[in-house]
């Protein structure tokens, strides 16, 4: 077991407990804002021309947004078509150590690393899969682990490995991260508009959950 497992699961159980006793849209409200949390990490990934594709990124919140708060009919074709535009881009991060793909390695194989790291984690199929989820059983799951993949748990732990149990809640960012989870867990209970739900989203595209990243 990794140094950081105790601690990522004990949070994951907190949230999916916290899911189970709310509505649906509530839910995927919650999720929404945890993933528009990884907007600006995605952007800067389009600096590389290989990873252009990643402002995909924007348009999947946009169309998630779109069913959860204004009711627009979910499109499965839709969905499936940012699914096909983001296979090629995790190969492409998995590729880093071999040539091609048009990144230039001494200056972005670092970054493209870190893209591969947070393609892994799979945030962006169980977006385009989150509607899902209320078929298949693996809704509360699903949603606990869109909210929690902002934590960047690979990414950290890579970077800290001596850190351990609870010390892994302590580092900064993560510390952050958790306090945004509940603090929109809090936000989403109160029942707000749908504006103050949109500006929130528009918020959190500026906001890099990792720090600084190029």
């Amino acid at each position: 077991m990794r140094a950081s497992e105790d601690y990522v699961l004990f949070e994951f159980r907190k949230i999916n407990k916290a899911l189970e006793n709310m509505p649906h849209k509530q839910a995927e409200i919650w999720a929404l804002l945890s993933m528009s949390r990884l907007s600006y990490i995605f952007n800067v990934a389009t600096k590389i021309e290989a990873l252009e594709e990643m402002s995909i990124v924007d348009d999947i919140i946009t169309s998630c947004t779109e069913v959860i708060l204004f009711g627009i009919e979910y499109d499965v074709e839709k969905f499936k078509g940012y699914e096909n535009i983001i296979d090629p881009l995790i190969t492409i991060c998995e590729g880093i150590d071999n040539d091609g793909y048009g990144i230039d390695y001494d200056g972005e194989k670092e970054l493209v690393d870190l893209f591969g790291i947070i393609l892994f984690s799979e945030p962006l199929y169980e977006m385009c899969r989150m509607f899902t989820y209320l078929e298949d059983g693996k809704y509360f799951d699903k949603l606990s682990s869109m909210i929690m993949s902002t934590i960047m748990e690979d990414y950290f732990y890579d970077l800290y490995p001596d850190v351990y149990g609870d010390d892994f809640g302590r580092i900064k960012e993560v510390m952050a991260e958790i306090n945004r989870i509940w603090a929109d867990y809090e936000f989403v209970k109160q029942n707000p508009s749908n504006d103050e739900i949109l500006n929130k989203i528009e918020a959190y595209k500026k906001i890099s959950v990792i720090g600084a990243v190029i």
